[in-house]
C-alpha cells in the first residue's frame, strides 16, 4: 500500500514547494536581524523576565552577544538568574555597564519604551518589533497562523513582481505543509493567473496533486468497515450551525446542509461549560460531580462502555487533537506531526510543542487518513480542534486581531465596541474556515462510516457581559449541536431534550443495533465547579463586572422551556426561556415547578463542599 504522506512529500520536493516549521518565520527573521545588528562589543540588558524572554533567549541562542543582565521590576519574586543571566531591578540599572536595552515584551513594549526613555535616556533602546508593526502577537504565539497571515500581507502589499512571486510561492508552500489543499489550490490558481515565473510548472504540480488526492479518496471511499469518526469542535454553539432565527443564514453552511441530511439533535446540551468537564462525562456516562469525574481531566477508557465494547469488537482507536485526553493509554494511537531535523534538540522541542499546540485540523485529518488507508479493521477516531475557541485564530483571516483574554473584555466591555466588532468578524472567519475544511475532508470518508459532529460546549460573545466559555450558564454556552451522519441512517430531527452525558450510550447503540435509543426526558443537568484561578479571584474589577455569582460552582436544571440554577453558596434562580435576565425564583405561579427542579438538582450535592466538611 502506498504511503500517501511520503508520496505527497516527494511530490512537493519534486517541484521545490517544500516548507518546514523548523525554518524561522518572517517575524522571527526580523527579530534575529534586529538582534544581529547590535555590535558585538556593546553590553546588553534585556528588559523583562517573563515568558517572552525565555522564548527569545532560545530563539537567539545561536547568535552570541554580550548580555550583562535581565531587568524586571518583579525580580524579587523570581530566581536570581534566568538562563544564567543575573536578574536586577530597574533602579539597579545604573550600577551596571550597559550600552543597549532590548525590550523583551510584545503587549507592553510601548509603555516600557516610554518608561525607559523618561528614566534612562542615555541608553540605546531596541524594540524587536520595530520593523514589523503589523504583527498581531508575540513571535512564539500562534506562530504558523501568523506566518500565513504575514506572508499573504507581504504578497498583497508588494509591488515588485519578483518579490510578489516569491512571497506567493512561500505562502503556497506553507499551506501545503499544513495539508490545507483548499487554500493551497486557491493561491496556486492565483499564481498561474498572474503568469508568474514557473506558472506552467505549478500547473503540472496541481494536476499531480489532484491525481494523488483522488487516489487517496477512492481507497478510503471503498472501506467497508463501520468506522466511527467523531469531530469534537471545541466551543461550537448550536446557533452558529442552525440559527435560532430561521431567516438568518447559517455561519457554517456545510454543517447546516449536513444537519438536514442526518440525525440532528436540536435540544442537546453539554454537561459543563469547559472542555475537561465535558469530554470525560460523554464517554463514562457520569456527570461531572458523579464520582468526582470533573477532577480527572482525561477520558477514562476503562470506565467507558462504548470504548471497551468497541475494543472487544476489534476496533482500532485513534486520537487527534491538541490535548492528550488518553495519557499513557497504549490502546489509543495518537497522531501528531513529527519532522526529523539536525537542529539543536531544545530548539526543536520548543517548535514541536508550539506546532502541536496549534495543530490545524487539515494537518490532523491528513495524517489520520494516511494511517486509515493502511488499516484493514474498523476504527474509532476522536478528533478535537479548537480554532473557534478564544482567541478565534485559524489559518486564514483577512485581518488578524489578537483578542485579549475574557478577563480584559469583561472589565472593559463598555469601551471596546470596535474591538468587539473585529473579534466577532474574526470568529465568523474561523467558523467559515473550519466549515470549509470539514466539507473538504469529510468527502474522503466512506459511506459505511458513522460521522459524529458536535460541540463539547458553547461560548458567549458578549451576551450578558460574558466572553468565551466557562463563566456563564446561558444557552449560548451550553446548547450545542449534535449531528450523526451515515448513509443508511437517513435524516431525522430529535427535538427532545438530550444530555451529552448519554453520548456514549447512543453511539454504542448505533454501532451495535444500527439505531438510536433516545428516551424522552424532562430535564438535563449541567454542572460546573467553582473558579479556582487566584488571579481571577483577586481581581475585584473582573468579579464586579462579571457578577460574583459566576465565580461559584453551579448546577443548571434545564427544562425544555425553563431553567433553574443553583449556586454552591445557596443562591437560586429560575428563568422562563428565552429570557435569561429576569429571575422568576420568587414568582408564586412557578413554585411547584421550581420545587421539582430544586429537588432534581439537590439529588447530587456539590462534592467539593462535602470534601471541605470531612
Amino acid at each position: 500500500m502506498i504511503d500517501f504522506d511520503i508520496a505527497l512529500n516527494n511530490l512537493i520536493s519534486k517541484y521545490g514547494l517544500q516548507s518546514s516549521y523548523i525554518e524561522p518565520t518572517y517575524v522571527e527573521k526580523s527579530i534575529i536581524s534586529e538582534w544581529d545588528s547590535i555590535p558585538d562589543k556593546e553590553n546588553i540588558a534585556i528588559w523583562g523576565a517573563g515568558e517572552h524572554t525565555k522564548e527569545l533567549l532560545q530563539l537567539l541562542a545561536p547568535i552570541e552577544k554580550n548580555i550583562v543582565c535581565i531587568i524586571d521590576k518583579n525580580c524579587f519574586e523570581l530566581d536570581e538568574t534566568l538562563h544564567d543571566y543575573p536578574l536586577i531591578k530597574p533602579e539597579e540599572l545604573s550600577n551596571n555597564l550597559i550600552d543597549v536595552i532590548v525590550v523583551s515584551s510584545f503587549a507592553y513594549r510601548e509603555e516600557i519604551i516610554k518608561q525607559i526613555g523618561a528614566q534612562h535616556s542615555s541608553y540605546k533602546i531596541i524594540d524587536l518589533y520595530e520593523n514589523i508593526k503589523e504583527v498581531p502577537v508575540a513571535f512564539y504565539l500562534y506562530r504558523e497562523q501568523v506566518e500565513l497571515y504575514m506572508l499573504r500581507k507581504l504578497y498583497e502589499k508588494e509591488f515588485k513582481t519578483e518579490y510578489k512571486r516569491i512571497y506567493l510561492w512561500k505562502l503556497i508552500s506553507r499551506y501545503l505543509m499544513h495539508r490545507d489543499f483548499i487554500y493551497a489550490q486557491r493561491f496556486i490558481k492565483e499564481y498561474i493567473d498572474n503568469n508568474f515565473l514557473y506558472s506552467r510548472k505549478l500547473g503540472y504540480f496541481l494536476e499531480e496533486l489532484n491525481t494523488l488526492l483522488l487516489s487517496l479518496k477512492e481507497i478510503l471511499k471503498a472501506r467497508v468497515y463501520r468506522d466511527v469518526t467523531v469531530f469534537a469542535l471545541d466551543s461550537l454553539r448550536f446557533e452558529d450551525v442552525i440559527p435560532n432565527d430561521t431567516k438568518q443564514k447559517s455561519l457554517m453552511p456545510h454543517l447546516y446542509k449536513l444537519s438536514k441530511n442526518s440525525i440532528t439533535f436540536t435540544n442537546s446540551f453539554s454537561t459543563s461549560t469547559y472542555t475537561y468537564g465535558c469530554m470525560g462525562p460523554m464517554f463514562t456516562n457520569k456527570l461531572p460531580f458523579q464520582e468526582l469525574e470533573y477532577k480527572k481531566r482525561r477520558i477514562d477508557f476503562d470506565q467507558s462502555k462504548l470504548l471497551t465494547t468497541l475494543l472487544e469488537q476489534g476496533y482500532e482507536f485513534y486520537y487527534l487533537g491538541i490535548v492528550d485526553f488518553f495519557p499513557q493509554d497504549l490502546r489509543v494511537r495518537k497522531v501528531f506531526f513529527h519532522e526529523s531535523s539536525s537542529h539543536k534538540e531544545e530548539h526543536i522541542s520548543r517548535l514541536k510543542k508550539n506546532f502541536a499546540k496549534n495543530l490545524p485540523i487539515s494537518r490532523m485529518l491528513w495524517s489520520y487518513f494516511c494511517e486509515l488507508v493502511k488499516l484493514e479493521k474498523p476504527v474509532f477516531a476522536f478528533i478535537h480542534t479548537d480554532c473557534i475557541h478564544l482567541p478565534y485564530i485559524s489559518n486564514y483571516h483577512e485581518e488578524l486581531y489578537m483578542p485579549w483574554n475574557p478577563v480584559f473584555y469583561v472589565k472593559n466591555r463598555k469601551e471596546l465596541q470596535s474591538e468587539l466588532f473585529t473579534m466577532d468578524n474574526q470568529y465568523k472567519e474561523s467558523l467559515s474556515y473550519l466549515d470549509n475544511q470539514l466539507d473538504f475532508y469529510m468527502g474522503f470518508l466512506s459511506n459505511a462510516t458513522i460521522t459524529v459532529t458536535y460541540g463539547d460546549h458553547g461560548q458567549s460573545l458578549g451576551e450578558n457581559g460574558i466572553f468565551g466559555p466557562l463563566f456563564g450558564w446561558h444557552d449560548s454556552t451550553i446548547h450545542v449541536p449534535l449531528i450523526i451522519s451515515n448513509r443508511k441512517l437517513g435524516s431525522l430531527t430529535h427535538t427532545n431534550l438530550f444530555s451529552m452525558v448519554d453520548f456514549g450510550k447512543q453511539i454504542l447503540s448505533l454501532v451495535q443495533e444500527g439505531k438510536l435509543e433516545v428516551k424522552e426526558t424532562e430535564f438535563v443537568i449541567i454542572q460546573r465547579d467553582p473558579i479556582y484561578n487566584e488571579k481571577l479571584l483577586t481581581n475585584k474589577d473582573f468579579i464586579f463586572n462579571l457578577g460574583e455569582k459566576f465565580i461559584h460552582g453551579f448546577q443548571v436544571v434545564r427544562g425544555k422551556h425553563d431553567k433553574y440554577v443553583l449556586y454552591d453558596h445557596g443562591i437560586e434562580e429560575y428563568y422562563i426561556l428565552p429570557d435569561e435576565n429576569f429571575n422568576c425564583i420568587n414568582e408564586k405561579e412557578y413554585q411547584q415547578r421550581i420545587n421539582k427542579m430544586r429537588h432534581y438538582a439537590k439529588k447530587m450535592p456539590f462534592p467539593y463542599l462535602i470534601e471541605g466538611k470531612s
